[in-house]
C-alpha cells in the first residue's frame, strides 16, 4: 500500500475505480462481516493468522469446533476455534460505538459459559484509553479497519493470485483507503468546521457517500462536544447526533424542572443553530395546540435569548430569526408536536465554538433546574 496517494481526491478517485467499494458503501456491516466470515472459511490458514491474537489460547476448548456465526445473539461475528477462547467482533463502519449496546453483548456472549474476546472493529477511534474499555466487567477492545487491513496483507500467500487471496487482497486496499478517508472526515482539530468542507462534499460528489460521511461528522463532533462538557464538569454530557433531511444534526436537552418538565437547550443543524424546547405537556398537531405552545414559549422567552451566545458564536450583528410578523407574530419556528425553537445562522461555526456554546448554555440552562 506505499506509494498510493493519500489525498482525500485521489483516495475517492481510487474508491470509485475499486468494484468492492460499491457494495461495501451499499451494505456497510453486513458486507463486512459476511466477508470476513467467508474469509475464515475459505482461507483459514491465513484467517488464523489475522484472528487468532485477538484472543488466548486455552485447552480446556481442545474439542471445540472451528466455526464462525453471523449474528448469532445479534452478535456480528462469533469465531470459535480448538484450543481457543471464542472472539466476539461487533462491526461498526460509518457509525461509532454504543457502549451501552456493547454490555449487553457481553452479557450474551458470556450466558454461554465461554470466555470470549471482545473487540470493537471500526473506522473511527471511539477514543478509549489505550484502546480499551472495560463494560460491566468485561474488556472491550478497538480494532482499526486500517490495522484490519494490515493483518489481512501480512497474512496472504504473495505468490497466490487465485481467486479468494484476490479478493482478500483487494479488500484490504480498500478498507486502507476508506480509513484515510475517514480520517479525514472525523473531527481532528477543535479549529475544524463542525460540517463537511464544500470542498469535500465536491471531492465525494456521490450523495450517499456524502450522507455517510456527514454523519459520521456530527457522530464525530458529537463526541468532541461531550467530551468538553464532561471536562467542563456538566453533569449531562449527552450529545445526539443524527442525518434528517440530508443535513447533520447535533443537539443537547435537559429537563427544565419547575415549568411543566419541559426540556430545553440547543440545535444545530446545516448554518441554523436553534435554542430550543421541548414541551410533550402541550403535544398535538392542531392549530390550538401550536398557539398554546408558542404561548408556552413566549412566556419562558429567556430560553431563547441568544444575547449571551452571541460573542461566542460571532453572531452580534444578526438577527434572531424567524422575525415576528402577521403570520406569526410571536416569532417562533415550530416542529410538530411538541418543538419550538428561534435560531441565527451560523454558517461557519468551528467546533471549538459549539463546544464553548453548548458549556455556556448548560451552565445557565441547569441552574433553572436547581
Amino acid at each position: 500500500m506505499a506509494g498510493i496517494d493519500r489525498t482525500p481526491a485521489s483516495t475517492i478517485r481510487l474508491l470509485n475505480d475499486e468494484p468492492l467499494a460499491h457494495i461495501m458503501l451499499g451494505h456497510r456491516e453486513l458486507f463486512h462481516s459476511n466477508l470476513l466470515a467467508w474469509f475464515f472459511r475459505f482461507i483459514p490458514n491465513a484467517a488464523d493468522q489475522v484472528f487468532c491474537s485477538l484472543t488466548t489460547n486455552n485447552c480446556t476448548q481442545s474439542k471445540a469446533v472451528r466455526e464462525v456465526h453471523r449474528e448469532k445473539n445479534n452478535l456480528d461475528l462469533l469465531f470459535r476455534w480448538p484450543g481457543r477462547d471464542p472472539l466476539v467482533i461487533e462491526n461498526k463502519v460509518f457509525s461509532l460505538p454504543d457502549e451501552r449496546q456493547l454490555n449487553e453483548y457481553s452479557v450474551k456472549a458470556k450466558k454461554s459459559g465461554e470466555n470470549p474476546a471482545f473487540w470493537l472493529l471500526s473506522l473511527s477511534d471511539p477514543g478509549w484509553i489505550g484502546g480499551r474499555k472495560e463494560l460491566d466487567g468485561c474488556v472491550w477492545q478497538w480494532l482499526s479497519y486500517k490495522e484490519l487491513a494490515e493483518r489481512i496483507l501480512a497474512s496472504l500467500d504473495q505468490e497466490d493470485f487465485s481467486y479468494p487471496n484476490e479478493t482478500m487482497r483487494h479488500y484490504a486496499l480498500v478498507i486502507d483507503l476508506l480509513s484515510d478517508l475517514v480520517q479525514g472526515v472525523v473531527v481532528n482539530n477543535s479549529s475544524d468546521m463542525v460540517g463537511l468542507s464544500p470542498h469535500l462534499k465536491i471531492v465525494l460528489g456521490d450523495d450517499r457517500l456524502i450522507s455517510s460521511m456527514s454523519k459520521l461528522r456530527a457522530q464525530s463532533v458529537a463526541k468532541r462536544v461531550s467530551q468538553a462538557l464532561e471536562t467542563a464538569g456538566i453533569v449531562e454530557t449527552e450529545v445526539e447526533s443524527a442525518l434528517t433531511n440530508a443535513l447533520p444534526l447535533n443537539s443537547w436537552f435537559t429537563t427544565v424542572a419547575g415549568i411543566s418538565n419541559i426540556q430545553a437547550g440547543w440545535q444545530l443543524q446545516g448554518d441554523q443553530f436553534r435554542l430550543a424546547i421541548i414541551t410533550p405537556h402541550l403535544a398535538g398537531r392542531s392549530e390550538a395546540s401550536r398557539q398554546d405552545r408558542f404561548a408556552f414559549a413566549k412566556a419562558n422567552e429567556y430560553l431563547f435569548d441568544f444575547s449571551y451566545l452571541d460573542k461566542v458564536l460571532g453572531t452580534e450583528e444578526l438577527k434572531v430569526k424567524p422575525l415576528p410578523g402577521a403570520a406569526n407574530p410571536l416569532g417562533f419556528n415550530r416542529y410538530d408536536p411538541d418543538f419550538i425553537y428561534r435560531y441565527k445562522l451560523t454558517p461557519n461555526i468551528t467546533v471549538a465554538q459549539l463546544e464553548i456554546a453548548a458549556i455556556t448554555i448548560a451552565r445557565r440552562t441547569l441552574k433553572f433546574s436547581n
